[in-house]
């Protein structure tokens, strides 16, 4: 796989972020305020001109070692209570609280009611550590001699940009989802392709070793994302711990800090970097690790309109009421589930080396059931889909190895489907090494245009589609669409970073509508200090595909020296077998 980018360092080709934008667009989306204006810059200057510079490198997933670190100060993660561990043993199932149509409880109904934020107890919790501040991870990058460190969160936005570059925006299988969801809905949304925002942080002066942590500064989910810490753990505690421990509003015993293990997390190096994952939940009885990671989904009417159902008490009629149809159902929120968080889903759990994904659904007030989803299966869903051209190419190679083999024999070593979920996690697993690689290389870039020593950075990423033409003469109608992911990089300097890092839209959010308004000017302000050295990249790749020859056994029958064939069937069974089906690549995606 080869990779090529341009850099271009004129300060002056990129002007300052307009001041026009509604305040609506400006919440939901502030990282855009750079990139917007820049980018459509950029991309009109490399028509003109050739870029300033260019490098290219050879990706290979054998070329990084995923290496799990063994911390001797880790703790065992908690297992699940009230008996939802028998989901994990019946994987994609939707396993709802309560029986729609009798109105049996299939687990106890303790879980069905959720408990109020208000009355949450979060100092009964351990609180959130960014990279930045977790001295763990700044003292093994010392010790494995790696020059960047994050945290999961932090990293799988960047990763899912990685995705979009790497596969060229493939669509996800719905095979798994009815025809009340057309094919045609398979892409990714929106929101899941947002502009990745992060802040490299230099750690220690004179010394290149860097955090990667999440721009908070424009991040407005409040809620959701509160009520996920308390859901944790309200499914891996019983019933009368969780009121003596974390419930407010009951009088039950004395509540103690110490009675809430402290977080668990398992470390991993990877390439030139060290990842952190928080370990949510455990089962002796999976495979590997047995880890899983825990997930609280919101239903679909909460989550396209956040803000309606904040303005009325966090409160909705949508519920799930049966498992396939368009809407109040399992299958919708499954579908959706898939276009939006399922590539971050998987992200996190293959950075944890965890063995899948547990979803509770619910509508903040009520929990409506539970899914179990192996990361097998999510890769599956992620990585299987190909467009109709290579579909009808791998028919026609499985009728001519039918002919010549026969169908036992066809079903037995060729027949591609018997091995989709393992060739599925092996391209998942691949693509996440040569992501991580191509990270590394990006970030060496940024580093040698960044001012000497520079205090950090805010690097964006975006990958989007791009028309190139094919025809000098009809440049217009004559073009082909190529994945390209830009790569903007802003010096700051301490205050600057601090600042980024102090301010958090959901603080503003949370204390009143009135000072919302100085929020976002105040982030306009700081936008328009730090984009006069902007840094901008152009990253391409080009896939080299390789010929499936290797993977099948010439039959005895067709040697030279048999004379069960004659020279012309020969030839025939000789010429099918090389025949490389990837050789019209250029009319497939």
């Amino acid at each position: 796989m080869g990779l090529s980018t341009s850099a271009s360092g004129d300060a002056q080709s990129v002007p300052k972020p307009t001041r026009s934008f509604p305040m609506d667009k400006l919440i939901e989306n502030a990282a855009r305020i750079i990139k917007d204006r820049s980018l459509r810059e950029t991309r009109r200057g490399s028509r003109e001109t050739r870029p300033a510079g260019k490098s290219s490198y050879v990706l290979t997933p054998t070329a990084t070692d995923y290496k799990p670190i063994h911390s001797s100060v880790s703790n065992s993660p908690p297992m699940l209570a009230h008996d939802l561990g028998r989901v994990l043993f019946e994987p994609l199932t939707f396993h709802p609280l309560q029986d729609p149509r009798t109105g049996v409880y299939n687990f106890t109904h303790f879980l069905e009611d959720i408990i109020d934020v208000d009355d949450f107890d979060f100092e009964a919790i351990s609180a959130f550590v960014t990279s930045s501040r977790d001295k763990k991870l700044l003292a093994l990058a010392k010790k494995h001699n790696k020059s960047y460190y994050s945290s999961t969160s932090s990293m799988t936005s960047i990763l899912s940009h990685m995705h979009f570059l790497l596969s060229n925006f493939r669509k996800t299988n719905m095979n798994l989802i009815s025809k009340n969801f057309p094919e045609r809905a398979s892409e990714f949304t929106r929101g899941a392709q947002m502009p990745a925002v992060v802040i490299l942080k230099r750690m220690e002066n004179d010394k290149n070793i860097f955090s990667i942590d999440s721009d908070k500064s424009t991040d407005r989910e409040i809620i959701l994302s509160v009520l996920g810490h308390a859901l944790e753990a309200f499914l891996t505690t019983e019933e009368p711990d969780f009121k003596r421990k974390y419930d407010k509003s009951l009088k039950v015993g004395a509540r103690s800090k110490t009675d809430s293990p402290p977080d668990s997390y398992h470390y991993a190096a990877i390439s030139d970097f060290i990842l952190r994952s928080q370990l949510d939940s455990y089962h002796p009885n999976l495979p590997g690790t047995g880890v899983f990671d825990l997930k609280t989904r919101a239903v679909a009417a909460i989550r396209h309109d956040i803000a309606y159902v904040q303005n009325n008490d966090n409160h909705t009629g949508y519920e799930i009421n049966k498992s396939h149809g368009k809407f109040e159902s399992y299958e919708r929120e499954f579908f959706e589930l898939i276009r939006s968080t399922l590539l971050k889903y998987s992200l996190q759990a293959r950075i944890g080396n965890m063995d899948g994904i547990f979803v509770a659904y619910h509508n903040i007030s009520k929990i409506f059931g539970f899914q179990y989803l192996p990361l097998e299966d999510i890769d599956y869903i992620l990585h299987s889909c190909h467009d109709l051209k290579f579909k009808q190419l791998l028919e026609k190679r499985s009728e001519t190895l039918k002919a010549i083999y026969g169908d036992e024999q066809y079903i037995m070593k060729y027949e591609h489907s018997t091995h989709e979920r393992e060739t599925c996690s092996n391209v998942a697993d691949a693509e996440f090494k040569m992501s991580m690689h191509l990270l590394r290389h990006l970030l060496r870039e940024l580093e040698s245009k960044m001012p000497r020593n520079f205090h950090a950075c805010r690097l964006t990423f975006k990958t989007e589609v791009e028309k190139v033409p094919t025809s000098e003469k009809n440049p217009e109608k004559q073009f082909k669409r190529v994945p390209v992911m830009y790569v903007l990089a802003t010096p700051l300097t301490k205050e600057q970073t601090d600042a980024f890092q102090s301010n958090d839209l959901q603080k503003a959010l949370l204390k009143d509508n009135e000072s919302v308004p100085q929020y976002i000017e105040h982030i306009h302000e700081l936008n328009e200090q730090t984009t006069e050295n902007i840094v901008g990249f152009k990253v391409y790749v080009k896939h080299q595909l390789r010929h499936h020859l290797h993977s099948v056994d010439f039959p005895k029958f067709a040697g030279r020296k048999q004379n069960v064939l004659d020279k012309t069937a020969r030839k025939f069974v000789v010429d099918s077998l090389k025949q490389d089906y990837y050789s019209e690549s250029d009319k497939w995606r």
